[in-house]
C-alpha cells in the first residue's frame, strides 16, 4: 500500500493520497462548532465565543472535543480589553466559512489580549508580545500597534504597523 502525503495540520486538512493509490479518508468532528454570546447595555459590549479545538481524547479513548476560547472581550466607547484578532490584521479580508482548511487556510488566526482604542478608521492597541525565540526570548514590552483603514464604496484597505 501506498503512504499519505505529508500533510500541512493534521487538525485542518484530511489527508492527501500519494499518486499511486487512491486513499480516502472520513473525519466528522464538531471542533468548527462555535458558540458565542454578546451583550450590549447602552455604550457598553460584553462578547465571549468558545469552539471545540482545545483537543484532548480521541475516537478511541473518550472522543472528546474540549471548548476553546476564542474570543472574550468589553468594549466601552471606543476602548476595547480582552481576547480577539490582532489589530494587524484586516478582518474583513477574512472569508466568512467555518472550514478552517478551506478557504481561510492561507489567513493568519492571531487572537491575542490586547487594549485597543479606535476612533474611525483608525486603530492604536497594545497587544500581548510573542516571539518564538525560546528561551533567549525578550517579551517584556508589549507589542504596539497602529493602523489606518481606509473605506469607500468599493472596499477597504489597511496599513498597519507593529
Amino acid at each position: 500500500m501506498g503512504t499519505l502525503a505529508r500533510q500541512t495540520n493534521n487538525d485542518y486538512w484530511i489527508g492527501v493520497a500519494s499518486v499511486t493509490d487512491d486513499i480516502s479518508t472520513t473525519k466528522l468532528t464538531v471542533n468548527e462548532t462555535r458558540f458565542n454570546a454578546k451583550y450590549v447595555h447602552g455604550d457598553v459590549t460584553g462578547f465571549i465565543e468558545l469552539d471545540f479545538y482545545g483537543g484532548g481524547g480521541n475516537q478511541i479513548i473518550s472522543n472528546s472535543s474540549n471548548p476553546r476560547l476564542r474570543h472574550a472581550f468589553i468594549k466601552y466607547k471606543n476602548i476595547m480589553v480582552g481576547q480577539t484578532w490582532t489589530t494587524f490584521m484586516n478582518t474583513t479580508a477574512l472569508a466568512e466559512a467555518a472550514d478552517f482548511g478551506g478557504p481561510l487556510v492561507a489567513s493568519s488566526f492571531i487572537r491575542q489580549g490586547q487594549i485597543r482604542y479606535t476612533n474611525g478608521g483608525l486603530q492604536i492597541s497594545l497587544e500581548n508580545p510573542y516571539s518564538d525565540l525560546g528561551e533567549s526570548s525578550q517579551d517584556s514590552i508589549p507589542d504596539f500597534i497602529a493602523k489606518y483603514t481606509f473605506k469607500g464604496d468599493w472596499g477597504n484597505v489597511s496599513v498597519a504597523l507593529v
